[in-house]
């Protein structure tokens, strides 16, 4: 079975991952309405978790050869610990995913917002990532159900498989690739300041 086939045939969870994301970032424009500073300060809190990420990341853009090195080091990132762990592992246990798109929903619009200079970069990455999140998530949750409620999870890790190599790492290279090149023409080239929490140090 291809990997379209399998998404097609789990249709439900692709559109609940969908909402969940979408349930997020409709709620990050909620709570720019009801308070925007209570709002911002959130999502810089939630925003400096990646602070070591980022630190990285912004170091290697200086390098020599830095965009190149910039791309595979977010790919690895992306790939491992947000298609892999979160994604993934999330998804097998349905709930912790769920929310977690939610959290990315909601970060993204505050993200964007607090620092208007990062949106050519989500523009262009969003898709590709969140996709790539999405697809692995509904490998992930198709394990979890299958294992917790009764039926084939060897199946169920065939097509994980299945959707991972050929949807999810494609996906997220060509995120990795936008997310590279943009990041180090918006803030080494055009010199655009750095988010606050990575300006601090």
């Amino acid at each position: 079975m291809s990997a379209f086939e399998i998404l097609i045939n789990n249709w439900e969870l692709v559109v609940a991952l969908t909402f969940a994301f979408l349930v997020g970032a409709i709620a990050g424009l909620m709570f720019l309405a009801i308070n925007k500073d209570k709002a911002l300060k959130f999502g810089v809190k939630v925003d400096q978790l990646r602070k070591p990420v980022g630190k990285t990341l912004f170091k290697i853009l200086r390098k020599p050869q830095g965009v190149f090195k910039a791309i595979l080091f977010i790919f690895a990132v992306n790939l491992i610990g947000g298609a892999g762990m979160y994604a993934t592992l999330g998804g097998v246990l349905i709930v912790p995913l769920l929310l977690w798109l939610a959290l990315v929903g909601l970060l993204v619009v505050l993200v964007v917002v607090k620092e208007p200079q990062r949106l050519p970069v989500a523009i262009r990455v969003v898709p590709f990532e969140i996709g790539a999140f999405i697809v692995a998530g509904v490998g992930g949750m198709n394990i979890g159900i299958n294992l917790f409620f009764g039926g084939d999870v060897g199946l169920a890790i065939r097509e994980w498989i299945t959707l991972f190599y050929t949807l999810v790492i494609p996906l997220q290279f060509i995120g990795a690739l936008f997310e590279g090149i943009m990041a180090h023409r918006v803030y080494i080239v055009q010199q655009k300041p750095l988010p606050e929490w990575l300006s601090e140090d």
